[in-house]
């Protein structure tokens, strides 16, 4: 993995008034939790839930594509010449690099044929951004959702072929930071790890994972962290909701679970740290209804603050 400065102690999720109550809706894991007794020892209360989502799907259209076609010359230059290529490993990772070139993220060896996507999820340094509560001015102002980051790393991901129902969990989540232009050295790191003998992960799954950390500097002012699980499309017991555009848009669910401390959830700090209210109407009643909400979900050391950001929404 190509190194990442060590994240903050908290970061930011902007997300609706719908995006709240999901993260913080009690854990519900339907059938695979009735097969699993450990699942259902699982406590529901201060658990969260967060998406996911498909980064093709995100509002950068040059998503995953951005430093694809720097990152295959990369890898290239690291190869032989072709006409002294007779090893099957390094044929492959060759095809690899053309097919980043081209935009297609489809895999290679046992996953040939494969469409490989990153599912995201993303967060910001600064919880009080002017930027971010535009784009949440049509739906009534939105709100910042504080993260401790070392219950982000604990997040479990959803691991299960698309369209089976018998969906367990693993660990193992990484935070990133996105990297904005065309890092040199970091893109050099990506290409030499792909390239490694040793490596075990799926040139194309290792390669789109990279990708998802490349944006066009338009985005710098986000300064923004992500969660990124890269996989091929067949490989993820995706969810769908629609866009307000009409898309069919594919996530993942991660879910913390209190495995640590089953019984006595209150004897470790909440995930959550604190809520802003966004600018907009009713900012009053609107932190009055979060505060009761994170009462009532169990989220009792977590602070509501209203943005001090003066804008109408």
């Amino acid at each position: 993995m190509v190194d990442t400065p060590a994240p903050p102690e908290t970061l930011h999720h902007y997300t609706t008034a719908a995006g709240l109550l999901g993260i913080v809706e009690p854990v519900r894991l339907g059938a695979f939790s009735e097969r699993s007794p450990d699942m259902q020892s699982v406590p529901r209360t201060r658990s969260i839930a967060l998406w996911a989502t498909d980064a093709r799907f995100l509002n950068d259209s040059a998503e995953l594509r951005y430093a694809a076609p720097v990152l295959a010359d990369k890898i290239e230059a690291l190869l032989p010449p072709i006409d002294q290529v007779s090893d099957e490993t390094t044929t492959r990772i060759g095809t690899v690099a053309a097919r980043l070139r081209a935009g297609e993220f489809i895999g290679e060896g046992f996953e040939e044929g494969a469409m490989h996507t990153a599912y995201v999820t993303s967060f910001c340094r600064d919880g009080d951004l002017l930027s971010q509560w535009r784009g949440y001015g049509s739906s009534g102002g939105g709100y910042s959702v504080e993260f401790r980051t070392d219950a982000l790393r604990e997040l479990n991901f959803p691991f299960g072929q698309a369209g089976n129902d018998e969906v367990g969990y693993i660990g193992g989540s990484m935070l990133q930071q996105v990297v904005y232009g065309m890092d040199e050295e970091a893109l050099d790191a990506a290409a030499r790890e792909l390239v490694h003998p040793d490596r075990y992960i799926p040139s194309m799954t290792a390669a789109v994972a990279v990708l998802a950390r490349f944006k066009d500097p338009a985005f710098s002012e986000e300064n923004e962290w992500r969660l990124i699980r890269a996989a091929g499309t067949y490989a993820m017991a995706c969810r769908y909701r629609p866009s307000s555009t009409g898309a069919v848009v594919p996530y993942i669910q991660l879910h913390r679970f209190h495995w640590d401390k089953p019984h006595d959830a209150f004897a470790v700090a909440s995930a959550i740290k604190s809520v802003t209210v966004g600018p907009g109407p009713d900012t009053a009643i609107r932190r009055d209804s979060v505060l009761q909400l994170m009462q009532q979900r169990g989220f009792r050391d977590v602070e509501v603050y209203t943005s001090a950001i003066p804008f109408r929404g």
